[in-house]
């Protein structure tokens, strides 16, 4: 089976998200001055919504790890014009999605809302993708890619992840 990726505006975003994960990667840590000194409903709840990120970028990376060897590997690092075909085991890319839609999504409405939306859009693409000669894959790397950028911006990194490799670096 052939999954395809259009050459356009959702491929120059997929890329445009590597680029800025190649970024992140030496991005601070440091604790932010004076957040000890928000109201301590303050401090909960931003304690609750880190809780809810990290829960799901851990699920991610759990859930993910199949999906970004068989599918988002071979489609970010092709190097043919127009558009990229890669051709995946049915049977293999079925596993890797229905993995992907076995993410806790009770996590997903606590956390930030940098998380939240690519979580929800790439567990609705995995759901949502239909397996046949010459699917249309955009939406689940667009947003698969998003989501493991946005996990490694919140300190998140799932650990099959490597930007820098897919970026061509």
């Amino acid at each position: 089976m052939n999954v395809t990726i259009g050459s356009g505006r959702a491929s120059r975003i997929a890329i445009a998200f590597l680029l800025i994960a190649t970024t992140v990667a030496g991005c601070s840590t440091a604790p932010i001055v004076g957040a000890a000194s928000a109201a301590p409903q303050a401090l909960a709840e931003m304690r609750t919504e880190a809780d809810a990120t990290r829960s799901v970028c851990f699920d991610f990376e759990a859930h993910g790890g199949a999906l970004y060897q068989m599918f988002v590997v071979p489609m970010l690092t092709s190097k043919r014009p127009g558009y990229q075909s890669v051709t995946v085991d049915v049977v293999q890319m079925r596993r890797a999605t229905d993995s992907l839609t076995q993410m806790t999504k009770a996590n997903f409405e606590k956390a930030s809302d940098a998380v939240r939306d690519p979580a929800e859009r790439t567990v609705a693409a995995a759901m949502s993708l239909g397996l046949y000669d010459h699917s249309e894959g955009t939406a689940l790397l667009t947003a698969f890619t998003e989501l493991a950028v946005e996990c490694t911006k919140a300190q998140h990194k799932p650990s099959w992840f490597e930007p820098a490799a897919l970026a061509g670096q």
